[in-house]
């Protein structure tokens, strides 16, 4: 009984992330629309629009406190732009929309030296969460893998900030995983998250 019951779960939270990559994908164009025309008005640019799969939003749901209903990025994009001009554009993303209305601006500002900005905003027909993140072309080169952060900036992009900081992309992914995996409070992740910090500095 009990795998028939875990089977049933797991069809029903299935149906559901399907049913919300459908709806994703209803609406994606238009949270597009908003963060291509933000971008516009400060020479930054926007990466296409993702979609989390289906496999996607089944495994991050079964780590959700509320299943399914915690997800807020089934749908979303990135606008790159200079430091200068972040404040701004989140100022904007906070404002009203047609058909949609701000949820939340998390601000990334951790100890090893990332910073970021997501802002969810929310479809008022489907009800659905999307994610816009904000961030500078340094700072996304030196947080995601190599081939992410290739396909989000471009080769000349990554060839250009290669040249002026002479450091490799992607190393900051690389060392937190490094020290997510290391015992807490021990040498290892300490020199994890001061490595972390030295890098990151070189793209502030």
């Amino acid at each position: 009984m009990g795998d028939v019951g875990n089977n049933g779960a797991y069809a029903r939270l299935r149906a559901q992330a399907t049913s919300m990559r459908r709806k994703a994908e209803s609406v994606g164009n238009k949270l597009q629309a908003i963060a291509e025309g933000i971008a516009k008005k400060y020479g930054a640019r926007v990466t296409p629009i993702n979609y989390k799969s289906v496999d996607s939003i089944v495994r991050k749901a079964k780590g959700e406190a509320n299943g399914i209903k915690d997800i807020k990025d089934s749908y979303r994009t990135t606008i790159i732009a200079d430091k200068g001009s972040i404040p701004k554009i989140i100022k904007d993303l906070k404002g009203k929309y047609k058909g949609f209305e701000f949820v939340r601006l998390k601000e990334q500002k951790l100890d090893t030296g990332y910073s970021g900005n997501i802002i969810n905003i929310r479809n008022k027909k489907t009800g659905l969460i999307g994610e816009i993140q904000v961030n500078t072309a340094k700072m996304i080169y030196a947080k995601e893998n190599y081939s992410i952060a290739y396909k989000l900036l471009g080769g000349k992009t990554m060839r250009e900030i290669y040249k002026e900081t002479k450091k490799p992309s992607g190393w900051g992914h690389a060392l937190y995983e490094q020290s997510r995996t290391a015992k807490s409070n021990g040498g290892k992740k300490q020199r994890s998250v001061s490595m972390q910090q030295a890098y990151y500095a070189t793209f502030q």
